[in-house]
């Protein structure tokens, strides 16, 4: 979406020159927060929601897991992975987590923390983005863009918002899941993890010609049910307001 809004903006040529860190923050200066005395009556407001576990395994994974030796996300490493492995490590890990946490010390630090503490890529919506007291013409759900998008267009009358494609993260620079290699109870037999597959941005899987697997369900078994209700609890309502459900990551997890 911020390549949609850079393009409505006549400014699109920011997306070959600024890694995504920095195309937030110019469209931020492009297209700065209203003012509280702004009258907005004749804007379109919309916010883009993700099913909250979702959004925060494709945070954990973009912005902590990924081993790209220029990774853009690098301070994010610094800021929250090492506080995170000296806080929550217990045991030794795989040698590809040596300097990443696994999504189970991420979870343990999200659960130690206070939410009004969180960086705003796993902040729930209700506090970085107030949709109880900002009034959004249309609320999409990733889940469904393709079909909320061209509703936008259609009531914007504004074609560049279409999305051209829908981010994924790259499984190429991600080790697998940290205990992908015990012993558990096996997932479905019609989804196995294979190696090669790809888990988009919406978290539908996507097949790179390997049988489909669930990546998240692989992620997911590294924590209790217990600390998973404690996840939904901090983000509940955000589940309510945009009509989630704990279903089916209450499966996934380690009982």
């Amino acid at each position: 979406m911020v390549h949609a809004l850079l393009r409505v903006l006549g400014e699109e040529h920011y997306v070959a020159e600024l890694e995504i860190g920095r195309l937030h923050t110019t469209l931020r200066r492009l297209m700065p927060s209203p003012r509280p005395d702004e009258d907005l009556v004749d804007f379109t407001s919309f916010l883009v929601v993700r099913h909250p576990f979702q959004r925060i395994l494709s945070a954990y994974r973009d912005r902590l897991l990924d081993k790209a030796p220029l990774s853009k996300f690098r301070s994010f490493k610094i800021r929250y992975g090492r506080e995170i492995i000296e806080r929550y490590r217990l045991k030794e890990k795989p040698v590809e987590y040596s300097e990443v946490p696994t999504f189970g010390e991420f979870v343990e630090y999200l659960l130690d923390t206070p939410p009004w503490e969180y960086n705003e890529h796993w902040q729930p919506y209700y506090l970085i983005c107030t949709p109880c007291h900002h009034h959004y013409n249309i609320i999409m759900h990733l889940e469904s863009l393709h079909d909320d998008t061209q509703y936008l267009v259609d009531l914007t009358g504004l074609p560049q918002l279409a999305p051209k494609q829908v981010h994924g993260t790259r499984e190429d620079l991600l080790p697998k899941p940290a205990d992908s290699q015990r012993k558990r109870d096996p997932l479905p037999k019609d989804a196995p993890i294979k190696a090669g597959e790809k888990l988009g941005h919406d978290g539908a899987q996507q097949s790179t010609g390997h049988k489909p697997a669930n990546l998240e369900a692989a992620f997911f078994r590294e924590i209790t049910l217990q600390q998973l209700r404690r996840l939904y609890q901090i983000y509940e309502i955000d589940f309510f307001m945009f009509g989630y459900d704990i279903s089916p990551y209450d499966t996934y997890v380690n009982n």
